[in-house]
C-alpha cells in the first residue's frame, strides 16, 4: 500500500498512505500514514504514523491546557532545543 519494495530488507526504505475514513461520529477523517523501515540484527523494524491532513485547532489556547500549564507549554517552545512529543487521547467523557 505504501509503494514500498517488500523483497528488499537490508536498507532503510519510507512510503506514503493516504487514505480517508470515518469515524464513530460519521466524521470522514482524512489521515496520512507514513510508513518507515528499518533494518535491524533479527528482521526489520516498522514505523507507521498517523497524521491528520487537516490542522483540527487553530492556536495553542485551543489544545485545552489550563493557564499554568499552558504557561509551561509556553517557555518549552521558546527553548533552541529538543523535542515535544504529544500523543492524542480520547477526550474525557462528560
Amino acid at each position: 500500500m505504501s509503494k514500498m519494495d517488500i523483497s528488499e530488507s537490508r536498507r532503510p526504505q519510507d512510503g506514503r498512505i493516504g487514505e480517508n475514513y470515518a469515524s464513530d461520529s460519521d466524521m470522514e477523517l482524512r489521515v496520512d500514514m507514513r510508513v518507515s523501515t528499518l533494518p535491524c540484527v533479527g528482521g526489520e523494524k516498522a514505523v507507521i504514523r498517523l497524521l491528520l491532513r487537516e490542522n483540527l485547532f487553530s492556536g495553542l489556547t485551543d489544545l485545552g491546557f489550563s493557564l499554568q500549564k499552558l504557561g509551561i507549554y509556553q517557555s518549552w517552545l521558546q527553548q533552541p532545543q529538543g523535542m515535544i512529543i504529544s500523543g492524542g487521547g480520547k477526550r474525557p467523557l462528560k
